[in-house]
């Protein structure tokens, strides 16, 4: 005995290459003359071929449907994929007739698999849906650049009837460049100076965030950011860093303005703590800006309303000044580390090895007064011990104070001082 696996489609075709040969349906008769009497046959049309094809052949049964052109389709065994083919065949070829018939048990293990997978394709086109509502929309940003301002200074007729030698001329034709801190590219203002056609540099400062030339510095606080700072004193130590190394150090400050949720536009300026409160803590917060002004009254602050004013803030200073240095800018180092590492790390050893600064003997020394931050850094690599910072004389704490002859005298009134008699214990 042999076991016979049902076939899974079976196909009745209209029309095939047999019908051409096939005959016309024809009547032969005699004579009506003198045979009147006899038979008259009719042929009849030959059956539609039948195609029997097996399961599972998807990509055959595409191609045998594009070659035999059947009208009528018979499934023994249901699979949704070779369903879903055939009505792919019927919605490409609309104009050809095409009936499909399935066999299949009522209420049965079959009819319940091909409902299963029914439902399942559902879920899965609803899924698809629901995460192409998710899904993140890309955006195409204008990256269109405008030319850059050009602040002209009058030239003097008397040099060449006012024309403008090769250097100038070559030095307008390049953009204006701004060193960027790679830190605030999380903000607006790098794409808007970037789009007002200057040109940016994205490297690491320890000093700064934005460098627009050899002398000028900006460290830009947003307001909230700003409140922090004053209140736990950052701001202070960035702007003793910044005027240390820079003739002309910069405080900007951009103030939070509230936007019209449909049109987008600015209808005010939120000042925050400095806006007029009488709170105390914002009384505080005046306060401690206050004391930044008074103990570093070099400092400009700047004060801006948005990203736009900022760069034409920027485009205002660097009127006449020459292009920053990227190598000079990025060699600035923050007071937080040694020079090449070398500090004290025992305050009782004697001589300098090499380390970070031992932190208590820093801490101790920052309470010394005339001794900022960098002065303190200065001294201890200078020194070998707190001991002998203590006992030096006046010419030791002058070199260890760099030639700084008020600073070594302060010191060692400091150090020579009786607390006890002058009655400051």
């Amino acid at each position: 005995t042999s076991k016979v696996e049902a076939p899974a489609v079976v196909e009745l075709s209209g029309s095939s290459d047999e019908d051409d040969a096939s005959e016309e349906p024809t009547t032969s008769a005699a004579d009506t003359e003198g045979k009147e009497d006899e038979e008259v046959v009719v042929s009849r049309p030959p059956d539609p071929p039948l195609s029997v094809r097996p399961q599972g052949e998807r990509y055959n049964l595409l191609r045998h449907l594009d070659c035999s052109k059947p009208t009528f389709v018979i499934l023994y065994h249901v699979e949704l994929a070779t369903l879903r083919m055939l009505e792919m065949y019927k919605a490409a070829n609309p104009d050809r007739p095409l009936r499909i018939y399935v066999f299949m048990y009522r209420e049965s293990t079959e009819e319940e698999r091909y409902l299963t997978a029914l439902r399942r394709e559902q879920d899965s086109f609803e899924n698809l849906i629901r995460e192409q509502g998710t899904l993140l929309i890309p955006r195409e940003y204008d990256t269109a650049r405008d030319a850059p301002s050009r602040f002209e200074a009058p030239v003097s007729t008397r040099r060449a009837g006012g024309r403008r030698s090769n250097e100038e001329q070559q030095a307008e034709d390049t953009r204006p460049q701004v060193i960027v801190d790679v830190r605030e590219f999380n903000s607006e203002l790098p794409s808007v100076v970037y789009k007002r056609g200057i040109d940016i540099v994205p490297v690491t400062l320890e000093v700064g965030d934005y460098v627009l030339a050899g002398d000028v510095c900006v460290e830009r606080k947003a307001l909230d950011d700003l409140v922090g700072s004053l209140q736990n004193g950052r701001v202070f130590k960035q702007a003793e860093q910044m005027l240390r190394h820079y003739s002309n150090s910069v405080l900007l400050v951009e103030a939070s303005g509230r936007t019209n949720g449909s049109s987008k536009r600015r209808i005010g300026v939120g000042g925050g703590p400095f806006q007029g409160e009488m709170s105390k803590r914002c009384r505080e917060i005046r306060s401690l800006l206050t004391v930044l002004v008074r103990y570093q009254p070099n400092l400009r602050i700047v004060w801006s309303t948005e990203p736009q004013a900022t760069v034409e803030l920027f485009e205002e200073i660097k009127f006449g000044k020459e292009e920053p240095n990227v190598e000079k800018a990025v060699a600035v180092r923050s007071d937080e580390l040694g020079e090449e590492g070398s500090s004290l790390d025992d305050e009782d050893s004697g001589g300098t090895v090499s380390g970070r600064i031992n932190p208590a003997a820093r801490q101790m020394v920052t309470h010394i007064p005339t001794l900022a931050s960098g002065d303190v850094d200065r001294v201890l690599r200078s020194a070998s011990s707190l001991l002998w910072l203590c006992r030096a004389d006046f010419n030791q704490l002058t070199d260890c104070c760099g030639g700084n002859h008020l600073q070594a005298d302060a010191l060692r009134t400091f150090f020579n001082t009786d607390f006890r008699a002058a009655g400051g214990w």
